[in-house]
């Protein structure tokens, strides 16, 4: 039997405040690219400098339909706070977007009910 922590894997559950969520606009943000190690934490360093919540975050890597590269492919569902407009968001992301070789989409998104 391995134990995940001697290869550096730690798997922890948390149970968060359940307040209010953050005030801002929601928006869905899609990335795409050939994967690259620290894709994640690189768009989400930019988020966080931003103060942009990241509600969800779904990503996998595919082999890629042409080339058979392997293609990251991330869909994130964020809240930009009320002093930032999507504009400013994606500018940010645009601005790490061609060192990581990436596309990066933002589109409005309908606030969900619980």
């Amino acid at each position: 039997m391995i134990k995940l922590e001697t290869l550096g894997l730690t798997i922890g559950i948390h149970e968060h405040n359940t307040g209010d969520a953050p005030a801002g606009a929601h928006a869905l943000l899609h990335i795409l690219g050939q994967d690259q190690p620290g894709m994640i934490s690189r768009v989400s360093s930019v988020l966080a400098d931003l103060h942009v919540s990241i509600e969800t975050l779904e990503s996998l890597v595919e082999p890629g339909s042409m080339s058979g590269d392997l293609m990251f492919r991330a869909n994130a569902r964020i809240i930009i706070p009320p002093h930032l407009s999507p504009t400013e968001v994606s500018e940010a992301l645009e601005g790490i977007a061609a060192d990581l070789m990436i596309d990066v989409e933002l589109n409005e998104a309908a606030v969900e009910e619980d």
